[in-house]
């Protein structure tokens, strides 16, 4: 996510030192179109990964919903497969507190 943010703000910088004249308006127009398209494409990717790939919620919001199998697909994502039981144990022993 930080390299999005970098390199939204270097997009718009780099296209800034661009040197327009000002009877050169086909070439201001391309520039703004350019700046606006940019980000939102990334807008758009962000968007479809969201609802595509990162589906997942947190493990402590399934397992006050009561849905323990998603709680242990959620770590699954995170933690290596001999530590998901010592996370579930840890995730129930605070719902206890």
């Amino acid at each position: 996510m930080q390299v999005s943010v970098v390199v939204g703000g270097l997009i718009p910088t780099a296209i800034g030192l661009i040197d327009i004249t000002p009877e050169n308006k086909s070439l201001q127009k391309n520039i703004l179109e350019i700046m606006i398209l940019i980000p939102a494409a990334v807008a758009v990717l962000q968007l479809l990964l969201l609802l595509t790939i990162f589906r997942v919620d947190t493990p402590t919001y399934y397992q006050q919903t009561g849905d323990m199998a998603n709680v242990r697909r959620a770590l699954a994502f995170v933690y290596k497969p001999y530590a998901i039981e010592n996370k579930v144990n840890e995730i129930l022993s605070r719902d206890d507190d």
